[in-house]
């Protein structure tokens, strides 16, 4: 029992600052109401380009956990989407923004701060595999349950283009194929970097974390919340929170995955609903005449509340895997 809440304080006190920081920038979103697109540009494009290169170059990922995590993540994606359209048989309601808020982590922008400060830095080329599978079933996925797969033959060539165009347009693939082949090759870039360029590379690597929950901060503070529907906000925010991580904890032993691999498996599916989902959400809703608004204004409520929740169930899954 000793030992549990030791994992437990060692957990939140690894948590806490990630979640001040992020909190800082809810607060000045909140304050100061000006859009902040140069920073979340700068954050995706730079910082978050710099954090994957320097890692993956550092703990080089092997084939074998690329696609445990993947083939990990399309399972657990199915028994979800399965197991809220039972419910939904049951109850007569429809649960598709359910599954659909708990199928996607924010395994990145928060997934990579609360790793490393818990973990450690080795925990973060484990980690962009597993943003990475979300980077490509995001908007390949995601967009199929906010539509229904209702599109004609034509309407679904177009959608796998916007698809396969949108993934070649994350920076973050492009850093992680560099540090990858870089590392491979041999070229370590803290070892082969002449000193003044890594001091540079070093001291953007250092302010990425930083930046980039400050960044997730700000974005969230612009959703706009409306209050009904709590109770039903609640249950989603939770149940993101538990059914991810507790399929994680099965289908990852059942892969066959150990140690390390393991538990970022798990605590990466137990991370807050992703950011890019009430995004993703907001542009079918627009696209569609606002005919999906209720359900862009669910997504962003569960984006925001699990994000808050997390900072107590992230304590409990932390020492669950390391006890």
């Amino acid at each position: 029992m000793e030992k549990w809440f030791d994992l437990i304080a060692h957990s939140f006190t690894s948590v806490f600052p990630v979640f001040l920081i992020f909190l800082t920038g809810y607060a000045f979103g909140k304050i100061f109401k000006k859009k902040a697109e140069m920073l979340s540009t700068l954050a995706f494009w730079l910082f978050g380009s710099i954090l994957i290169l320097t890692y993956v170059n550092e703990h080089l990922p092997k084939l074998d956990h690329i696609w445990r995590y993947f083939l990990g993540t399309i399972i657990i994606i199915l028994i979800i989407i399965i197991l809220y359209w039972i419910i939904g048989k049951i109850t007569g309601r429809s649960f598709k923004m359910w599954a659909y808020t708990s199928i996607f982590a924010n395994t990145g922008y928060i997934g990579y701060p609360v790793l490393e400060y818990s973990v450690g830095p080795r925990a973060i080329p484990l980690a962009v595999i597993m943003a990475s599978a979300n980077m490509i079933l995001l908007p390949t996925v995601g967009v199929l349950m906010l539509t229904g797969g209702k599109e004609n033959r034509e309407g679904k060539v177009r959608f796998l283009k916007n698809a396969a165009r949108h993934m070649a347009s994350v920076p973050w693939i492009y850093a992680l194929a560099a540090g990858w082949i870089l590392g491979l090759l041999g070229f370590k870039l803290t070892r082969d970097l002449p000193g003044s360029i890594m001091n540079y590379v070093q001291m953007l690597k250092d302010s990425a974390i930083p930046v980039i929950l400050l960044v997730v901060g700000v974005n969230l503070s612009k959703f706009k919340l409306k209050p009904g529907n709590l109770k039903r906000i609640f249950s989603a925010s939770f149940s993101k929170l538990l059914i991810p991580p507790v399929l994680a904890v099965f289908v990852g032993k059942m892969l066959g995955m150990q140690g390390l691999v393991y538990k970022v498996f798990v605590l990466e599916l137990a991370m807050p609903t992703a950011v890019n989902t009430a995004i993703l959400a907001q542009g079918v809703s627009e696209k569609e005449n606002g005919s999906k608004e209720e359900e862009k204004d669910f997504a962003s409520a569960v984006v925001v509340y699990s994000t808050f929740l997390f900072l107590f169930s992230f304590p409990i899954w932390y020492s669950f895997m390391a006890g």
